[in-house]
């Protein structure tokens, strides 16, 4: 007897990018609910508010739908590619505009709708364990350090969807990320042994 689970099968960013090339209202979707929390999250730690993190996420999709609606998915190599293309542009805008970012969509462009359920932030945070820690040591970082750790550990991405989204070489990226990872493990040994002498002085102060 054939399984049916099969049917159930979520396709693949691949596929979801190819019906996409068609405008497929329905493989966006299936993009949105696959890439919106990891979205999210790298829109998060670029602004510090669950607040603009949500607005801007919801931002991001409705301008992924207007360039699958102007059938500009030939400037993109990928889905992913695609979406923190957009995402990282967003965040530059926001900033760019004194934090007042608004997309405009025509008529045409507006046919779809993103649906805003909140994200919980703090499910996220405790689901990636000590995220909270490397968030404080990645805000002291340089910026391209911190971009790209983000896009490859928080966001998953490859070295070379890495390269799609900031416009540079994948070697160029690797060696962007190796010194971002040495700089981001000094500073973490740095507050965990800071930590560690606040602990041991709390309880040598309790004795």
């Amino acid at each position: 007897m054939t399984s049916t689970s099969t049917s159930h099968k979520q396709p693949s960013d691949r596929l979801l990018f190819l019906r996409l090339k068609t405008k497929d209202q329905a493989a966006f979707m299936r993009a949105y609910e696959a890439h919106r929390a990891g979205i999210y999250r790298f829109i998060y730690f670029r602004v510090n508010s669950e607040a603009e993190a949500q607005d801007l996420t919801s931002t991001v999709f409705l301008k992924v739908w207007s360039v699958v609606q102007a059938g500009k998915l030939k400037d993109y190599r990928s889905l992913k590619g695609l979406l923190y293309t957009v995402a990282r542009h967003t965040v530059i805008d926001y900033y760019r505009q004194g934090q007042e970012s608004e997309v405009s969509l025509d008529d045409e462009t507006a046919q779809i709708e993103v649906i805003d359920d909140r994200l919980d932030m703090q499910a996220l945070m405790e689901q990636d364990g000590d995220l909270k820690l490397i968030y404080s040591a990645l805000d002291q970082l340089k910026p391209e350090y911190r971009e790209v750790i983000m896009l490859h550990f928080v966001s998953e991405l490859s070295v070379k969807e890495i390269a799609e989204v900031i416009d540079k070489k994948p070697g160029n990226v690797r060696v962007i990320l190796h010194r971002g990872l040495e700089a981001l493990r000094k500073l973490t040994q740095d507050e965990g042994e800071e930590e560690g002498e606040t602990e041991k002085l709390s309880k040598e102060s309790n004795n």
